[in-house]
């Protein structure tokens, strides 16, 4: 008999060069998220929105949930981009996402 490899299911090989695919997660296995925004990048912001003073408490309470909205609209712009059929994200995609959400869009790349 002769054997075949089973590829449904696998991932292929990422072109960074590592020859063996990644270990599948296990179920139930909880995914390690790091934190993305420390309050110190909150505090920045805020000063450049006109906020002078922002204390540690409030920028330490403000940073999961800027941290959630960036994330949502990542994800959104990586729909646009999977749904587009390209392998690179672009503005468009991110300016897409924004006026899903009825974001105030970016000043800059691709803004018009």
């Amino acid at each position: 008999r002769r054997r075949v490899r089973r590829l449904v299911g696998r991932r292929p090989p990422p072109a960074c060069g590592r020859s063996r695919p990644l270990p599948s997660p296990r179920r139930g296995a909880t995914k390690a998220v790091a934190k993305m925004l420390p309050r110190e990048t909150v505090k920045i912001i805020a000063e450049s929105v006109g906020i002078a003073t922002l204390p540690d408490s409030i920028a330490s309470a403000l940073a999961p949930d800027c941290e959630y909205r960036v994330r949502e609209i990542v994800q959104e712009a990586l729909k646009f981009m999977k749904h587009s059929k390209r392998d690179t994200l672009t503005t468009e995609d991110v300016n897409s996402a924004l006026r899903l959400r009825n974001v105030q869009l970016l000043y800059g790349f691709g803004a018009a």
